[in-house]
């Protein structure tokens, strides 16, 4: 009988051919687990560049919403004065510094929804469910963070308060 791989019904030891040795199955299972370190690895990667893209993008947009409000405020100094925004704090400056605060907040919203979908990968990876419980839970929780899309609201003190 050949063996059912329906999504439905659950593999049974019998769907397993008989000529694969234990060693393969070892094997096998091995190279999983290493995809699997290497796969969360790659996934905790991303997760940090989104949260570095994230909060530059956060840095923009609070300047941009905040300038004029905050002209003295030692958040405003700190950014004017940071070679890392230089560029985009004169572009924020400019004739189109609209869409250039546009541009940031959708960049941080986008690296919100990006980071908080690898976080939740990453967390239903490391939990010691069932397969399938996760695969719901994740789809619950991306679902909820796309719900949310786009958030790129700013507090107007500063990143500790929103991230």
């Amino acid at each position: 009988m050949p063996p059912n791989f329906d999504q439905t019904t659950p593999i049974s030891a019998a769907d397993i051919k008989e000529h694969d040795s234990t060693s393969e199955i070892e094997k096998e299972l091995a190279d999983v687990r290493a995809q699997n370190k290497l796969l969360l690895k790659a996934i905790m990667a991303l997760e940090q560049d989104a949260s570095t893209i994230a909060k530059d993008n956060f840095e923009r947009v609070w300047f941009a919403e905040n300038r004029i409000r905050f002209p003295t405020s030692e958040h405003s100094k700190r950014l004017e004065s940071d070679e890392n925004h230089a560029e985009a704090i004169a572009k924020l400056r400019g004739n189109d510094g609209d869409y250039h605060h546009g541009f940031h907040s959708g960049l941080l919203a986008a690296s919100r929804l990006f980071r908080e979908s690898m976080k939740g990968v990453r967390e239903l990876n490391s939990s010691e469910d069932k397969m399938n419980d996760s695969t719901k839970a994740l789809e619950k929780k991306l679902g909820e963070k796309r719900a949310s899309f786009p958030n790129s609201t700013v507090h107007p003190h500063g990143w500790s308060e929103v991230m």
